[in-house]
């Protein structure tokens, strides 16, 4: 663990120095035109933006998942979280920012808008360095999510959701093993087979999904030490409806083949939730109502 967490972070510095220069170089270029209008797509653009850019929050998530593995996770998983979050945040408002100020957007495009930008300023060079950092936003991505899916399946087994054998530890790494080499497996043979737009688009509907569900589920457990058992599902159904609602304005704007995906995926959701609840109902039964 330690060897992946330190490799991890040598990464993600190298990620984090080439954001950097894009920000520094690319201020010097910056002209305010070309941020009028501000939203030329309007408010649609800017939720089907949002809804595609979802999945890269899932470190975020990640890190949670890592919380057996941390000294005082208590302290250290909050600051951790927030922390990473203002510093992601203000990376991402200043590249942004930077990149469309740099160039129109019909030159910027969508598939490489800031190696565009740099083009557009007759920078190629610069653009090389971005499309070289790239490999590193991608290395970390690729790697927190296969340092937390393992733990996932991990915690599922122990519910009894999966076979026992993804709830074995190493026994001197205490490390999910079988679950950590199906889940390279299985994203090794997902990124041979599917196209990486249809990926994104999958990856960020499954993302909103899982914010959706676990978010419900911080609300069942802050609402029902003071609202009744019943009026607390009708208040959460209410919220998971509004939420899969914003859902769709970015889902409707995929190819069907997403689209199908992403009702498959609300199906498998419904499923694994209606199987927890039966295995579980006797300890939900007693939090909510009591011996």
């Amino acid at each position: 663990m330690q060897e992946s967490a330190k490799f991890n972070a040598f990464v993600t510095m190298l990620n984090i120095s080439v954001l950097l220069f894009v920000v520094a170089f690319g201020s010097t270029e910056v002209d305010t035109v070309y941020w009028e209008p501000f939203m030329p797509a309007g408010i649609h653009g800017v939720m089907t933006g949002a809804g595609v850019v979802f999945f890269a929050y899932l470190g975020f998530d990640m890190v949670a998942c890592l919380a057996e593995e941390v000294n005082e996770p208590q302290r250290t998983l909050p600051k951790g979280i927030i922390g990473s979050l203002l510093i992601s945040m203000t990376i991402y408002v200043g590249v942004s920012l930077v990149v469309t100020g740099m160039a129109p957007v019909d030159i910027l495009g969508s598939d490489v808008p800031l190696v565009n930008a740099f083009m557009f300023h007759d920078a190629p060079w610069a653009g090389r360095v971005v499309s070289f950092g790239s490999i590193f936003g991608l290395t970390t991505a690729a790697f927190t999510c296969l340092m937390g899916q393992p733990r996932i399946f991990y915690q599922m087994a122990k519910d009894g959701l999966l076979p026992s054998l993804f709830a074995k530890l190493h026994y001197r790494t205490h490390v999910p093993v079988a679950s950590t080499v199906f889940t390279g497996i299985l994203v090794a043979s997902i990124a041979l087979v599917f196209d990486l737009d249809f990926l994104a688009n999958v990856i960020s509907c499954g993302t909103l999904q899982v914010f959706t569900f676990v978010n419900a589920g911080v609300l069942l457990l802050r609402m029902r030490p003071s609202l009744g058992g019943v009026e607390v599902v009708h208040r959460v159904l209410l919220y998971v409806a509004s939420c899969f609602a914003l859902s769709l304005s970015f889902v409707f704007d995929l190819p069907w083949t997403n689209q199908c995906a992403f009702v498959m995926m609300v199906i498998a959701s419904f499923m694994y939730i209606y199987r927890l609840g039966k295995l579980r109902c006797a300890m939900i039964y007693s939090l909510w109502w009591g011996d």
